[in-house]
C-alpha cells in the first residue's frame, strides 16, 4: 500500500507532491519550478517510468523520463533522458523536509544539459500552512557559457475556520527568480494574495491578485476569481 509505479505518461517526482503538501492552489497558479513567470524549468508530467514509496517517516519518488515534458517529443542524438528524484522526511507532526533533483540531458532544441537542486520545507496544522523552498539550476551548454539560475518561494495559508468556524482562508505567496547570475537587474518577482472559501469537500471559491514584476520589462497585475470543483 506504500509503493507505486507509473509507466507511460507519468507524474514527475516533484510538482504533484508539492501541490498536495506545500502549495494547495494549483487552480490559481502553478508552482515556482513550473511557472513561466518564475523558474519555468520543468512541467508536471512526461513520458517515462516513475517509482514511489513510503516507510515510517520517510517517502521517496524517482524516475527516468524523456525530459521534454508531455507537450513535446524527444529528439536527441545522445542519452537524452532526465533522471529525477525526491526524498522527504517527516521530522514531527506537520513538519516535512524534502530534497529534489533533476538531471536532464540534451534537452530538445536547447543544446544543453540541465541540473536542478532544490530544498523544501513545509509546516501544516489546523490553523496555518507555511512552506518555503530554494531552487538552484545550472544549464551546461554544449557550445557557449554555462548559465546559473536560482530563486526561492515562500507561501502560506491562514485557515480561519479554526478561529471562526467559517471555512474561509487567506493565502499569500512570494516568488523570486534570477534567470542568469551573470546578468544584473533581470530578476522576476511574483506576488499572489487572496482569500478562499471551501463549500463542502468538493467546491472552493477563490479571489486573488496576481502581480508580476520583471526587471526585463514585463509588469502585470491580474485579478482572478476562481472556482474549483474537485472529486
Amino acid at each position: 500500500s506504500y509503493t507505486g509505479v507509473e509507466l507511460g505518461l507519468s507524474h514527475r517526482p516533484w510538482i504533484d507532491w508539492e501541490e498536495h503538501h506545500g502549495w494547495l492552489h494549483r487552480d490559481l497558479e502553478e508552482t515556482l519550478i513550473e511557472n513561466h513567470s518564475g523558474a519555468g524549468l520543468i512541467n508536471s508530467a512526461d513520458l517515462g517510468i516513475n517509482f514511489k514509496g513510503k516507510y515510517s517517516i520517510a517517502s521517496w519518488e524517482f524516475g527516468i523520463f524523456n525530459g521534454e515534458g508531455y507537450h513535446a517529443e524527444e529528439n536527441s542524438e545522445h542519452f537524452g533522458k532526465s533522471l529525477e528524484g525526491r526524498f522527504s522526511i517527516r521530522l514531527m507532526d506537520g513538519l516535512i523536509l524534502s530534497g529534489h533533483t533533476v538531471h536532464a540531458f540534451d534537452l530538445k532544441g536547447k543544446n544543453m544539459d540541465r541540473h536542478i537542486y532544490q530544498v523544501h520545507a513545509v509546516y501544516n496544522n489546523p490553523y496555518l500552512l507555511i512552506a518555503a523552498q530554494y531552487i538552484w539550476d545550472r544549464d551546461n551548454y554544449y557550445s557557449g557559457s554555462d548559465v546559473d539560475q536560482k530563486g526561492y518561494s515562500v507561501n502560506g495559508d491562514l485557515k480561519l475556520k479554526a478561529f471562526t468556524g467559517v471555512p474561509l482562508g487567506i493565502l499569500a505567496r512570494y516568488d523570486y527568480w534570477d534567470p542568469d547570475d551573470s546578468i544584473s537587474d533581470n530578476e522576476r518577482r511574483h506576488f499572489v494574495l487572496g482569500a478562499f472559501y471551501n463549500y463542502g469537500n468538493h467546491l472552493r471559491f477563490t479571489i486573488a491578485n496576481d502581480r508580476l514584476v520583471d526587471k526585463s520589462g514585463d509588469d502585470s497585475s491580474t485579478f482572478m476569481p476562481v472556482t474549483q470543483v474537485k472529486w
